[in-house]
């Protein structure tokens, strides 16, 4: 409302506003985006760096916003009786397609490093990948270490990572709870709920990230000490209220080594130099959540698990769109599949090794039992035909005297009398 529907349609009447406004809003939103991504490329260093702090409207935040828009002119045309007609559901815009999440394998790496372009929108890293980064992040940046560890094998969004509070996180039953977040209006941090009901939620910790937070949180002894009196027991942060925003004091888990909270977008700017540094191809700090969700996959947790864990409202979400599919374990779930499928002969040549030699699941071992040799295994003279004391009765093959012919494929028989039809 206040960055989109309101400047763009608010000097509007109800009355005047039709799809042709409405579908005005949409272009000039594309046209800012567009601006925004050349002034990045920009030689000006000021240029660059301003449009670089700026935030692109997503297609999805479009969605939302004619989500928004045209719920609020339902309820004017039928409870209010304001206007006749909904004029949002006439503009049109284009279809939006969620990227694909994809894996930087070797060659989507070596691809990148050729070009420059990654695959998708979306990409993770592989767990060894994921593994090198934690590993510099440990060595190299100890104040958001725990912080990042927490991300990639736990799942929870930038917001709610930073907003953790101390409270939240229990090392003793190895659980973090996840009720608010500390995300950005512009630029100006706001304390306030998890985005859906769904998201306030308790997941469990592996007892080594949990002795790694425990780590952190002596760590952060250390910084509290050292500052004495200057270290602020708690910090103040705004939340949202009916008509505007209040300060309030928490006790957020994840500081400053001052003391002061971290904020979203320092720990964004951070996380990319950390993966720079350690020579890694990019991705996103909330694709740090897609890898969790790939994780947990591999793992072997289903849909459901992985839905509570990171907190969606719907498991079609989590299906659709987080998880990305780890060759390793692809190329596992085929062989399974091939392996259940039995064959009397191998599915091609025999060279000895490979996925059609004596090693494949498909490839059939000479029987020595001879119940168990299949029909390819079983000499010309074994197959002669059943014993002659117990004839086993055959159809009379054609051209031979009363041979009953196979009737003709015709015209399929009427399946309902035509009255009926």
């Amino acid at each position: 409302m206040r960055v989109h529907l309101g400047p763009h349609l608010g000097h509007l009447p109800l009355a005047r506003l039709n799809s042709t406004h409405i579908e005005a809003m949409f272009a000039t939103i594309t046209e800012r985006n567009r601006q925004i991504l050349d002034d990045r490329t920009s030689a000006d260093p000021a240029r660059a760096g301003a449009a670089t702090a700026t935030r692109l409207t997503t297609p999805a935040t479009i969605a939302r916003v004619r989500a928004t828009l045209r719920k609020a002119l339902n309820d004017a045309m039928a409870k209010h009786r304001l206007i006749d007609f909904n004029p949002a559901v006439h503009a049109e815009l284009p279809a939006y397609d969620p990227p694909r999440v994809r894996v930087w394998t070797e060659r989507a790496v070596a691809h990148w490093k050729a070009g420059g372009i990654a695959p998708s929108e979306v990409m993770v890293w592989t767990p060894e990948q994921a593994g090198a980064f934690l590993d510099h992040a440990q060595r190299h940046d100890p104040p958001l270490y725990a912080m990042f560890l927490l991300i990639m094998l736990g799942g929870p969004r930038r917001g709610e990572a930073v907003g953790v509070r101390t409270d939240q996180i229990d090392f003793d039953d190895q659980t973090a709870t996840f009720s608010h977040q500390l995300a950005e209006h512009g630029y100006q941090p706001v304390y306030k709920k998890v985005k859906t009901r769904s998201g306030d939620r308790v997941i469990f910790l592996d007892s080594a990230t949990v002795d790694d937070l425990r780590a952190y949180w002596e760590l952060r002894e250390s910084w509290r000490i050292a500052a004495g009196a200057r270290w602020p027991r708690t910090v103040t942060v705004l939340t949202p209220m009916p008509g505007g925003c209040m300060p309030i004091e928490v006790d957020l888990f994840f500081r400053q080594p001052d003391g002061p909270a971290w904020h979203p977008s320092s720990v964004t700017d951070r996380f990319q130099r950390d993966y720079a540094a350690a020579g890694l191809p990019p991705i996103r700090l909330h694709d740090g959540r897609h890898s969790a969700a790939t994780y947990i996959k591999a793992a072997g947790a289903d849909l459901l698990d992985t839905r509570k864990k990171l907190g969606h409202a719907s498991v079609t979400v989590t299906g659709d769109i987080y998880p990305a599919s780890l060759d390793e374990i692809d190329r596992v779930v085929a062989e399974r599949t091939a392996a259940l499928t039995p064959r009397s002969r191998p599915a091609g040549p025999r060279t000895g090794t490979g996925p059609t030699g004596s090693d494949s699941p498909r490839a059939v071992p000479p029987a020595t039992d001879p119940a168990q040799r299949t029909k390819d295994q079983v000499p010309a003279q074994e197959d002669a035909g059943p014993p002659t004391d117990s004839p086993t009765p055959r159809p009379p093959a054609t051209g031979t005297a009363g041979a009953v012919p196979w009737p003709r494929r015709g015209r399929r028989r009427d399946r309902y009398p035509r009255d009926v039809r």
